[in-house]
């Protein structure tokens, strides 16, 4: 990323604004190559990726840091279908990443 992004999320009906910071790291969507024909990983997937990928990267971010993986997948679930990604495409994307996505999920230990 080039510059901040600055993303409204609502979780259980409380809004939060969270800034994704340039430079920030992001692979986009880690779909297997053999499947990119179904799903390609630059599409309207990509805003939710971003947003996932940083969630997922142990944001230095207290509030981001805070979120339990279960939710950071839904949230990249629900970023899908607010960019109007069909359902049938965001719940394999979403099957995906609750099955494969603790290999990349990273948590540093609280200080103190």
């Amino acid at each position: 990323m080039v510059f901040d992004w600055h993303v409204p999320i609502v979780i259980d009906g409380v809004e939060h604004k969270l800034i994704i910071p340039k430079l920030a790291t992001t692979d986009f969507a880690s779909i297997p190559r053999i499947l990119h024909s179904l799903i390609s990983p630059l599409n309207n997937t990509i805003y939710a990726a971003i947003l996932h990928d940083y969630l997922y990267r142990d944001p230095a971010d207290e509030f981001a840091r805070s979120l339990p993986r279960e939710t950071v997948d839904r949230v990249f679930y629900w970023g899908m279908r607010a960019r109007g990604v069909w359902r049938l495409t965001a719940g394999l994307m979403y099957l995906g990443v609750r099955s494969g996505g603790w290999i990349s999920y990273k948590r540093m230990p609280k200080a103190g």
